[in-house]
């Protein structure tokens, strides 16, 4: 299911189903995440039953944050009016790294980028070649 709708959504999503996608950046990630566990209470169900994923916006990866910004400020004026999210994974890798281990940290270990046209493998290799290693140790607390 997708969706973070606190008095149904995710009451069904405690009650029936296999995985769930939140947004709307960590704070928010983090609250919903609290309130589908109080319905797993309530319901009995095992929240590790359930796979959580999150949406993040447009990944960028450089040397500097500057550089960084100047190519997401470019995807974003290449593909239409799209108006940039805020707060989104911009920056060198170590930015990135701390960008994206709260949601480890939680629980969350199915993180979607956006990588829109013109496709940016600079960033997608830093990604995997860089940032996933950094992180190979953030994990859900036990």
């Amino acid at each position: 299911m997708g969706g973070g709708g606190e008095q149904v959504t995710l009451k069904l999503v405690a009650k029936y189903a296999d995985a769930n996608n939140v947004g709307g950046g960590i704070a928010k990630v983090r609250h919903k995440e609290e309130v589908l566990l109080r319905h797993c209470e309530t319901v009995g169900r095992d929240p590790a039953e359930i796979e959580r994923t999150t949406s993040l916006g447009v990944l960028v990866i450089r040397d500097s944050r500057d550089e960084a910004a100047k190519v997401a400020k470019s995807i974003f004026e290449r593909n239409g009016k799209a108006k940039p999210w805020e707060n989104q994974p911009v920056g060198t890798p170590e930015d990135v790294a701390a960008f994206l281990a709260p949601y480890l940290e939680i629980g969350y270990h199915h993180l979607l980028a956006g990588f829109p046209s013109p496709y940016d493998e600079e960033s997608m290799t830093r990604l995997v070649t860089e940032v996933r290693p950094a992180l190979a140790g953030a994990t859900a607390p036990a």
